[in-house]
């Protein structure tokens, strides 16, 4: 499910986002799917929601649900599936801010509990600081 505003878009992936140390254990082959199924999931989502680009600097704000209530290490998952998520939005042309630190403003994810439905939503805004 894709929400678009005027000036932003709520990109929601299913799935349980993976951590670094999931996309980083195992055999290569794995790693690599794995890495690549959270690309695709990005890319369909994307095309879902119309095909958004966003040329000025952005604010990301990401809710990881997972299936379980179990305690998680929040940093694990900003560099495992979210890392994934924004290299993938920042290569199909979706955020033009590539390795501007400036152009993207996103805080920790927020983590929460959805049993039934465990996916990454990410709220993508262009920067108020941006606008003339």
């Amino acid at each position: 499910m894709t929400t678009t505003t005027e000036r932003g878009v709520v990109l929601t992936i299913p799935g349980v986002c993976p951590s670094v140390n999931a996309l980083m254990a195992g055999r290569l082959r794995e790693r690599i799917r794995a890495k690549n199924e959270w690309w695709e999931a990005t890319y369909f989502t994307w095309l879902e929601a119309g095909r958004p680009k966003f040329l000025e600097p952005v604010t990301v704000e990401v809710r990881i649900y997972f299936p379980t209530r179990r305690k998680r290490d929040w940093p694990n998952f900003a560099a495992g599936g979210v890392k994934v998520i924004i290299d993938a939005l920042v290569g199909i042309d979706c955020l033009e801010c590539g390795d501007d630190d400036d152009a993207l403003d996103m805080q920790r994810p927020t983590m929460l509990y959805d049993r039934e439905n465990p996916r990454v939503e990410l709220t993508i805004r262009e920067r108020e600081d941006s606008q003339p």
